[in-house]
């Protein structure tokens, strides 16, 4: 778990420095999202705009929160790996994924992750954080694109209030992942474009 963490936003930070790149643009979908809405509070200076999909971050960590986090981590170890993961990101409008379903989604997502790893990642979710006084601070442009089937969407939508800078754009029957996914949609495509465009010489003061 240490590995993880707060080390995924570091990460971006060590790849910037590594190209040599002072300022991006830059994107993240779903955990990728959540790293990048923490890397708004710790490195704002490294944005020309973010780019929130799927997830508006983690803005508290319950003891409730670690108690399902380990419930989730146990299941990589040793159970149906990514059960947690599909039911939470299921899609709104449809009925919850039957077992069977689940099985199904579980094997091919194992197919390109490694369970060991993904309860690491799990576990370390709590590094993951950013307050709201801190994001409150934040003048970077931010995009939230999120499906109107998302279940993230009441978080991307409250976390608007938090972060002023953040335009939320709800793309009508999109769902979090799959073949209805909001990265799928030219809504996704067409909104990033111009919002990027927009802020060429956007800068990032705190």
């Amino acid at each position: 778990p240490q590995r993880y963490g707060i080390q995924l936003s570091q990460d971006m930070v060590r790849l910037l420095d590594h190209l040599r790149i002072t300022r991006a643009h830059i994107v993240g979908h779903s955990m990728g999202a959540g790293i990048t809405a923490q890397l708004l509070t710790t490195h704002p200076d490294r944005f020309l705009t973010a780019t929130l999909s799927g997830s508006a971050g983690r803005q508290q960590w319950t003891p409730e929160d670690a108690a399902a986090a380990e419930v989730e981590a146990v299941e990589f170890e040793q159970g149906i790996p990514f059960r947690s993961v599909i039911l939470r990101t299921a899609p709104t409008d449809k009925p919850k994924p039957t077992d069977e379903q689940i099985q199904a989604q579980s094997q091919q997502r194992l197919a390109r992750n490694d369970r060991l790893a993904m309860a690491a990642v799990v576990r370390s979710r709590g590094e993951q954080t950013f307050s709201a006084a801190d994001m409150a601070t934040v003048q970077v442009p931010t995009l939230g694109l999120i499906g109107s089937a998302d279940a993230n969407l009441a978080a991307m939508q409250q976390l608007a209030s938090v972060l002023r800078t953040l335009k939320v754009v709800v793309i009508e029957g999109a769902t979090h992942g799959g073949a209805l996914g909001v990265t799928r949609r030219p809504e996704f495509v067409d909104n990033f474009r111009e919002f990027t465009a927009s802020h060429k010489e956007a800068s990032s003061p705190r």
